[in-house]
């Protein structure tokens, strides 16, 4: 793949960087940021930022390179990392990628060098499997660097990781659907950090009869199933279609299950916040006013129309959404 990064050899045929510092930018993408991995493992040159395109401050004196995604360099890196680290180290890799985290992008880029210098690659000569394998090497080659938690390079990976898991397990519990036009379970959340991606495997075994669709309004990320199939979506913003007909009833039956579960000679509104932080209180029923319907509102005039979740996920998407892989 050719890059536009500028290095200079030496008289030791070692690569070597200009002076000049260099940042890579990408589309804010796992895949995109895969791509960067890989240009900065083929152009030997030292690397001082990956940034995503929409955060994107150069330093003084500081050369600034747009690397586009290609998902062939990209599936190559996650082969490589899997192959040579394992399937866990890429997990983690991509549950780090979805938290929001400023440096996140440099921890896991110095964390994917590290860990690939821990794992050198397994010698398949001699082996029965090589001409058939197609899966992560089991030889006792591989180096448990996910143990490292006191490793500088390692640790600030783990807590990124810990975070997303974290914050999956909170939207796991405190997703409320709605049921909307078009038989369609719609529910929004505000999560800190990217975590669609992963909780549509969960809600998709429990609603695999159902059309369902969950949409992150920070990250403006969409996830919509239909019989157990399940897609992303970006979007901007999205204007949910009209409630059904009971769905009043079932928010007030709900809120009164709620508080009847209470206790008033036990109430802690600060241990309360602290299992259901108040940031997502607007998203969850319960903690709307009874006799009052909740309905998620859109902050954007453009949103998307209901149509895009009413008409089914084969079909083409609209002109200001575009489809994701996972």
């Amino acid at each position: 793949m050719k890059t536009q990064l500028t290095c200079q050899q030496s008289s030791t045929s070692t690569p070597r960087t200009t002076d000049q510092s260099v940042a890579l930018s990408f589309d804010g993408t796992l895949e995109g940021f895969a791509t960067c991995v890989f240009t900065a493992y083929a152009s030997h040159c030292t690397v001082q930022d990956i940034v995503s395109d929409k955060h994107i401050q150069p330093r003084l004196d500081q050369q600034v390179v747009p690397v586009p995604t290609d998902m062939q360099v990209a599936l190559r890196v996650q082969r490589g990392i899997k192959r040579t680290c394992g399937n866990i180290v890429w997990n983690t890799i991509s549950m780090a990628f979805a938290a929001d985290c400023a440096s996140k992008n440099m921890s896991i880029y110095r964390f994917i060098r590290y860990a690939m210098k821990q794992n050198h690659a397994a010698s398949c000569s001699g082996c029965k499997r090589k001409t058939t394998c197609t899966t992560p090497c089991h030889s006792p080659h591989v180096h448990g660097v996910l143990d490292e938690w006191g490793n500088p390079v390692v640790e600030p990976v783990l807590k990124l990781q810990r975070h997303t898991s974290n914050e999956a397990e909170k939207m796991r519990q405190f997703i409320r659907f709605q049921h909307v036009d078009g038989d369609l379970w719609f529910a929004q959340c505000n999560p800190n950090a990217s975590v669609v991606p992963f909780i549509m495997d969960w809600f998709g075994q429990r609603f695999n009869t159902q059309r369902f669709a969950i949409y992150d309004e920070t990250h403006h990320l969409a996830g919509v199933s239909e019989q157990g199939h399940w897609q992303l979506m970006s979007v901007d913003s999205i204007a949910p279609p009209p409630h059904m007909e009971d769905e009043a009833i079932m928010q007030d039956a709900w809120r009164r299950f709620y508080d009847s579960l209470s206790i008033d000679a036990r109430y802690n509104p600060e241990l309360r916040r602290s299992f259901m932080p108040m940031r997502l209180w607007s998203n969850i029923t319960e903690m709307q006013p009874r006799g009052t319907i909740h309905e998620h509102q859109s902050n954007s005039s453009d949103a998307t129309p209901s149509y895009l979740f009413t008409s089914g996920i084969n079909e083409k998407p609209s002109s200001n959404s575009s489809s994701e892989g996972t």
